[in-house]
């Protein structure tokens, strides 16, 4: 987020973990100073499943082995940063409901997506609403298929290849090299970090 502060006109972030956002809100004020700064919006709070554009908050349970440790998740817990030490309840908003809250036009966004295996529901929810638009947002996902317990369902797997279809390209993003891939064969790329996008790339 702080880093596409400095790139883009706007920034906005999402934390669901409460010692995480005031780490994160902490280093904003201290960055206060800096024109990027000025330019970035954070909100308390998590991105839930659906493709409604209505603020409506739903609260759900999110669980950790210890929150700001970068592993905290929602729904099913998933054996990542050790058992279960502690729970909270956390207000989720969808994904269309905040781009409308920010007044920020879906074609124009750029949407990191990193929810430690939540996005094995949140990807497929947005289905009905990017078949609406004419310029999707560009997503760059990651994908956490490796940790234990959080592989998607067959189910969900299709659904997210159906996902992926929608646009025009797909891109993983690794430590070696960039691949440009199928778009509809991204979802098996278990691991990795893809770009979804419509737009051209040099």
């Amino acid at each position: 987020m702080f880093y596409a502060a400095q790139i883009a006109k706007k920034s906005y972030g999402i934390e669901a973990d409460p010692v995480a956002f005031a780490s994160v809100s902490a280093t904003l004020v201290l960055n206060g100073d800096k024109s990027w700064g000025k330019s970035v919006t954070l909100q308390p709070g998590g991105v839930g499943p659906g493709s409604s554009d209505a603020l409506t908050p739903v609260e759900v349970s999110m669980k950790s082995a210890k929150a700001g440790n970068s592993c905290s998740g929602m729904g099913d817990w998933v054996e990542n940063c050790g058992r279960v030490g502690v729970h909270w309840k956390v207000n989720t908003y969808t994904l269309p409901a905040l781009l409308k809250h920010w007044n920020v036009a879906a074609s124009d966004a750029f949407i990191k997506v990193d929810t430690e295996a939540f996005e094995c529901k949140l990807v497929p929810s947005w289905i009905p609403w990017l078949t609406k638009l004419r310029v999707k947002p560009t997503f760059c996902i990651s994908f956490h298929s490796y940790i234990k317990g959080g592989e998607c369902s067959e189910e969900e797997y299709d659904a997210i290849a159906r996902f992926a279809r929608l646009f025009k390209r797909a891109v993983t993003l690794s430590a070696d090299e960039h691949e440009f891939i199928d778009a509809s064969d991204a979802f098996t790329r278990k691991g990795d970090t893809i770009v979804f996008t419509d737009r051209d790339f040099p």
